[in-house]
């Protein structure tokens, strides 16, 4: 079983191939008019100025399709790199996180990478798998900002955020999330997500046991403090001998 998961960017690269193989084929058709032009049209050669203007308009299709389609590589390779390191599942002792790239904001020079966060308690939402979707249904907490705001860590206690105020503030609930079809291998992630909370159960209701056992000593131990000595005071032990004491070493 895992508990971490990547965004599958398949999907991304793919489209920016589709992309660039697009403004291909819309700016191969006045080339190919061009070299059709200049191939047949012999009477043309004789007039200069239209023949460079073909030719012109042939360099210009060139050139607008490299540029663009280094535009294109350039955007594309930018979002699979925000979505890799932004965008994933994670399950944790007791509670599921899904990560979200939202875009980003420029304003006054810098770049602001906006971050969906999703918090997951186990205890508080149920799962389904169903036509190959999975959806979480209970109390889920949403958050929505600046990535740089919303870092976390782990402790004894569980989640806690870097910024404490988020601890109890700065969220919307939300009462059903489908998790993006950019994860793949759904009815694995569903599997590990059953076993996580599972865990998580057995561990909580251990605890409580625990918990309630040390309530009930300490809750004895304050009742027998809080009676008289004279009754609390344990009686002597009489030692009783079985035969005289002899100086006798006959063994």
């Amino acid at each position: 079983m895992r508990d971490f998961f990547h965004a599958d960017t398949s999907a991304i690269t793919e489209k920016s191939h589709k992309a660039i193989a697009a403004i291909g084929i819309i700016l191969t058709l006045p080339c190919l008019l061009c070299f059709i032009s200049l191939f047949f049209d012999f009477r043309s050669i004789y007039n200069s100025d239209f023949t460079l203007i073909r030719i012109l308009v042939i360099a210009g299709c060139v050139s607008a399709w490299m540029i663009s389609s280094f535009i294109v590589y350039v955007i594309s390779k930018n979002k699979v790199k925000r979505q890799s390191r932004y965008t994933y599942f994670e399950l944790q002792q007791n509670n599921a996180i899904l990560s979200r790239y939202a875009g980003c904001i420029r304003s006054g020079g810098r770049t602001t990478l906006v971050r969906q966060l999703y918090v997951i308690p186990f205890d508080k939402v149920s799962i389904t798998h169903k036509n190959g979707n999975i959806i979480f249904k209970g109390d889920i907490r949403r958050y929505e900002g600046d990535s740089s705001y919303l870092g976390y860590h782990i402790g004894r206690d569980g989640l806690k955020f870097d910024n404490w105020w988020y601890d109890n503030n700065g969220f919307t609930v939300v009462k059903s999330l489908t998790l993006p079809h950019s994860f793949s291998k759904q009815k694995f992630i569903a599997r590990c997500f059953k076993a996580a909370q599972n865990r998580s159960i057995r561990i909580a209701e251990k605890r409580r046991e625990i918990r309630l056992a040390h309530e009930t000593a300490l809750k004895k131990h304050r009742e027998a403090a809080s009676l008289p000595k004279a009754l609390t005071r344990k009686k002597a032990v009489r030692r009783v001998y079985t035969e005289l004491p002899t100086f006798n070493r006959n063994w």
